[in-house]
């Protein structure tokens, strides 16, 4: 992974953290088999995790139902709006930054994790 591609990728899990962002971590599934340990929140934080192995789950753009896309086209309509506009999508889990295209994310679509 790139210099760049891990600062869009920081920044992107950063914007999304506060909406509960779910991401895949490899690695740590072995890691803790090779400790014997039962997963719990202590030991990931315990784990050194680097953003090279993290890859959120996102959905495409293309993904989005009816209703929202009539929810995002009044927002882009709106003056001023790029906060809630980036927000919206923060929260809805949407890829507006290509991580999927860059490999960077996972496709959520029909995953049923959000």
């Amino acid at each position: 992974m790139t210099t760049e591609e891990k600062d869009i990728l920081i920044k992107d899990l950063s914007a999304r953290l506060p909406y509960g962002v779910k991401c895949n971590v490899s690695g740590i599934y072995n890691k803790l088999t090779l400790k014997g340990i039962k997963y719990n929140k202590a030991v990931f934080a315990a784990l050194d995790v680097y953003i090279d192995d993290v890859k959120p789950y996102l959905f495409p753009l293309s993904s989005m139902t009816n209703v929202q896309s009539k929810i995002f086209k009044n927002l882009i309509r709106t003056p001023y709006c790029i906060p809630e506009f980036v927000d919206w999508l923060n929260v809805h889990h949407f890829d507006f930054r290509g991580l999927l295209k860059k490999g960077l994310a996972i496709d959520a679509t029909g995953l049923n994790i959000y």
